[in-house]
């Protein structure tokens, strides 16, 4: 994979990728990725403030390891851009609501999502901004 000429472009090469492997988000980002404190059914990498042409992206990536009964999870927290809730339905579809805040925190975001062959893909909208993607998230199914 060719390295991602910005936010969105990411989007599309993940979601049309067949998986969410450490080594193509690296090749993506043009960055290597931290090993953070994985789990028996996980390996966690991360990178923090990646920068594209567009914004920056940080990564949290769950590889799940072999024999594990979870797929990957691929989180793009995304700052310095806007892409905007009537471009992202447009562009993939109509969305449904799948997550909202707790209470917890003004940063928890409103999810919504939609189903595609190799998992669920999500947006998530800031309360303080809810016209633009805070967080994109591929969750994985395991195949």
């Amino acid at each position: 994979m060719q390295q991602a000429a910005s936010i969105e472009d990411l989007i599309d090469k993940v979601r049309a990728g067949p998986t969410i492997e450490r080594g193509a988000i690296e090749r993506l980002l043009g960055t290597r990725l931290s090993e953070g404190e994985g789990t028996s059914a996980v390996d966690i990498y991360e990178a923090s403030g990646v920068a594209l042409p567009d914004g920056r992206v940080d990564i949290d990536l769950r590889a799940a390891k072999a024999g594990a009964t979870t797929g990957g999870l691929l989180n793009l927290g995304i700052s310095g851009a806007c892409l905007k809730r009537g471009d992202v339905e447009r562009k993939y579809g109509p969305l449904t609501l799948s997550g909202v805040p707790r209470g917890r925190s003004t940063e928890e975001p409103v999810s919504f999502s939609r189903d595609e062959p190799w998992g669920r893909l999500s947006f998530g909208f800031a309360q303080d901004n809810p016209d633009c993607v805070k967080t994109v998230t591929f969750d994985v199914e395991k195949r």
